[in-house]
């Protein structure tokens, strides 16, 4: 039973990150991305907008040195968000995903 169970949990994670491996690839307006910003900091980055090679996105206000944290600052709303979105290159993002640097994508 607990093998099943073992199985089932590898089948999920590899499932997932193949999933997030898709977004970070093709972004989407409204993308949050969880994030490492330092070895102990994590915060959330939302997807205003893409335009040709280079996504904008607004950076949340708070950092938590506790990964389990980011759902709360997810439920914290859009005003919690810097006004002025940031550009980033897609390789970057895609470089920031390889590295472990973006944890978890989520699409609403």
């Amino acid at each position: 039973m607990i093998v099943i169970l073992v199985i089932c949990l590898v089948a999920f994670i590899v499932n997932n990150e193949k999933e997030d491996e898709l977004l970070v690839a093709s972004p989407r307006t409204g993308d949050i991305y969880e994030v490492r910003h330092h070895y102990h900091d994590y915060t959330l980055y939302k997807v205003k907008e893409i335009i040709d090679d280079t996504v904008y996105v607004f950076v949340h206000k708070q950092f938590t040195n506790i990964m389990s944290s980011l759902h709360s600052l997810k439920m914290q709303g859009d005003h919690y968000y810097l006004k002025e979105p940031i550009p980033i290159l897609k390789s970057e993002l895609k470089r920031k995903f390889d590295s472990g640097l973006i944890i978890e994508i989520d699409r609403p």
